[in-house]
């Protein structure tokens, strides 16, 4: 099921918004002005991954994933720093 996910930042509540779809694609913006796209993936053990054309290098970046509620969701990234993310379904930024 496409899924998009909102994540808070100096912009307010959807700082960030990244759109997830079934197949494995990430189009993701954030405000003031930013886009990117990319892949993702669960790997055996768990680990959430990503990775995008210009973000992050294009480098692939994987982390613990804890649903927290119902549509609340924290990421446990590599270097200790956590984010918390809301999920809704479907595409209601029209990416």
């Amino acid at each position: 099921m496409p899924r998009t996910s909102y994540i808070a930042g100096d912009w307010g509540p959807k700082t960030y918004a990244i759109y997830y779809t079934p197949d494995g694609q990430i189009k993701a913006h954030w405000l003031p002005h930013g886009w990117d796209t990319g892949t993702y993936k669960v790997t055996d053990d768990g680990k959430f991954c990503t990775k995008y054309g210009t973000l992050r290098n294009g480098v692939e970046n994987c982390w613990d994933i804890y649903q927290t509620g119902p549509d609340t969701y924290e990421a446990h990234l590599p270097d200790g720093t956590i984010v918390h993310a809301t999920h809704v379904p479907g595409n209601p930024e029209g990416f």
